[in-house]
């Protein structure tokens, strides 16, 4: 604080000494901490919101988040990703919505009664059942219990259930076999799946977003992290003493950029060819204009913190 306000505030502990002392700890209690937050947030001359539009080309934000903010803008970060991935949910429970309404009960319907007692499957249908997609009558899975098919070899379909084990194709390269053997009873018709996907239409986005936020909220925090030590090896090189949680502000602010342009294109359904290569490289654009902005030098000399 400048030797200026620290008089300011000295004032306005004394100023609380009333009546004999008697409130004097509580006034210094509630007003000198208050009176440093007001000083602390007048410094800064923008705030969390504006960082979204003024992240692509204002050094004066960069130069702002530098000298005058405090913390490492990780509530901000918890803030960005929780709407961008909001925003992703609500266009995959779209997505979700119209596979189960339209797409999946013709599909769904052509399932058998199936039943599985002590690792034995066996299935009220004539076999081999296929399982197909009726607008192109691509076949999805094969169930057989007769032994008259026993792989997917030369099949179209991806999954084929057997008396005990399933086999599904990954891809060309790759098959996998589950036994069944440790299955007691279980059953299954196009009914019971049905109510699976109506209860997976209401809850399966509800549960993914907290999930995919924590894992995105942790993953950023390590790039802001180790673009935080890379932000001070740019102001090293600019002969600026920038302090470590400075340097995790200006790369939290720098990735913005990044993550909004990636939201975007998602929603755009428009790939980017190397796009880890290339979210980082502007990362580390926007970062280097940040280091450049706390350095300039109508910026003043602060002790950054």
């Amino acid at each position: 604080l400048s030797t200026s306000f620290h008089g300011q505030l000295q004032g306005i502990r004394g100023e609380a000494t009333t009546n004999g002392g008697c409130i004097s700890d509580t006034a210094s209690c509630i007003l000198y901490p208050a009176s440093c937050i007001l000083y602390l947030t007048a410094m800064r001359q923008y705030s969390i919101f504006h960082i979204p539009g003024l992240c692509f080309y204002s050094k004066a934000l960069y130069r702002d988040v530098a000298l005058n903010w405090h913390g490492v803008n990780f509530l901000y970060l918890l803030l960005l990703l929780s709407l961008c991935w909001a925003l992703h949910m609500m266009k995959i429970q779209e997505g979700i919505a119209e596979f189960i309404d339209e797409d999946a009960p013709p599909i769904v319907k052509n399932i058998p009664a199936i039943t599985i007692t002590d690792g034995k499957v066996s299935v009220d249908a004539e076999e081999p059942c296929l399982i197909t997609e009726p607008q192109e009558g691509k076949t999805l899975a094969i169930i057989d219990t007769t032994g008259e098919v026993t792989s997917l070899d030369g099949q179209e379909a991806m999954v084929l259930l057997l008396s005990d084990r399933v086999i599904v194709k990954k891809n060309d390269l790759e098959t996998r076999i589950f036994e069944l053997n440790e299955v007691k009873s279980f059953g299954i018709d196009s009914e019971r799946i049905l109510g699976w996907m109506a209860a997976a239409k209401k809850w399966f986005v509800i549960c993914l977003f907290p999930v995919v936020l924590i894992w995105s909220f942790m993953y950023r925090i390590v790039q802001a992290l180790i673009f935080g030590a890379i932000a001070l090896a740019f102001a090293a090189r600019h002969g600026v003493q920038l302090r470590y949680g400075a340097g995790v502000r200006l790369a939290v602010v720098a990735l913005t950029p990044g993550i909004l342009i990636k939201t975007i294109l998602w929603f755009a359904e428009v790939p980017l060819p190397g796009a880890g290569i290339v979210y980082t490289v502007v990362t580390l654009i926007f970062l280097y204009m940040g280091v450049q902005a706390a350095a300039a030098p109508d910026a003043p000399a602060v002790d950054v913190v």
